[in-house]
């Protein structure tokens, strides 16, 4: 998945303004919610193969239908606002989930309805390119179903209940023992780690 991203003239000045404008954010939540992603569409994700074929008879009708429901937070990539908008900087999943629950009860609604739908026009409009649908996309089909917009409008507090039920779930039956037997955190650890020591020693060039 390809990530553009628009630095200021400022920023461009030099490798070290560049830098200065670079965080790596480590959040076992933003882990959980792109395995959801992975199970939403396992077909472009072969490397996770195993794991999906390793945990599908654990996952029940029930969770299937929460994860298509809530697919507009983590179909494409997962929306910031379920990182508090990288406002806070926790180290595990438990006070990353209260943080998001402290997060959307003062989120006003009207503002997450318009950034969901605002996600809906552009990925209509810039994913997938027309002449990009080559074999591997033949299948793929954006979510259209408007559910998850019409319950947050009529009771966001429910659908916020709902999230948090449906992650509760997942982490207890699937997420907390993938977490430690992939060794997730040492994984992320060691990225970020050598990553930080690229971009300090070779900048962006």
């Amino acid at each position: 998945m390809a990530i553009r991203i628009r630095f200021s003239d400022y920023a461009l000045k030099t490798n070290e303004t560049l830098t200065q404008r670079i965080q790596f954010v480590y959040s076992p939540l933003n882990e959980l919610f792109r395995s959801l992603h992975v199970l939403l569409n396992p077909r472009h994700h072969g490397t996770n193969i195993d794991w999906v074929i390793k945990i599908q008879d654990k996952l029940t009708v029930e969770f299937y239908e929460n994860l298509h429901y809530f697919q507009l937070f983590y179909e494409l990539g997962v929306s910031p606002f379920l990182l508090c908008n990288f406002r806070y900087h926790m180290t595990t999943i438990e006070e990353e989930i209260q943080n998001l629950k402290e997060f959307l009860v003062n989120y006003p609604t009207i503002q997450l309805i318009e950034y969901l739908e605002r996600i809906i026009d552009d990925r209509e409009n810039a994913f997938i390119p027309t002449l990009a649908k080559g074999l591997e996309w033949k299948d793929f089909s954006l979510n259209e179903n408007d559910q998850l917009l019409k319950d947050l409008r009529q009771n966001a507090t429910s659908v916020y209940r709902r999230l948090f039920s449906f992650i509760e779930w997942y982490r207890k039956l699937i997420f907390d023992d993938t977490w430690k037997e992939k060794l997730i955190q040492q994984k992320l650890l060691t990225e970020i780690q050598k990553q930080s020591s690229f971009l300090r020693k070779k900048g962006f060039i």
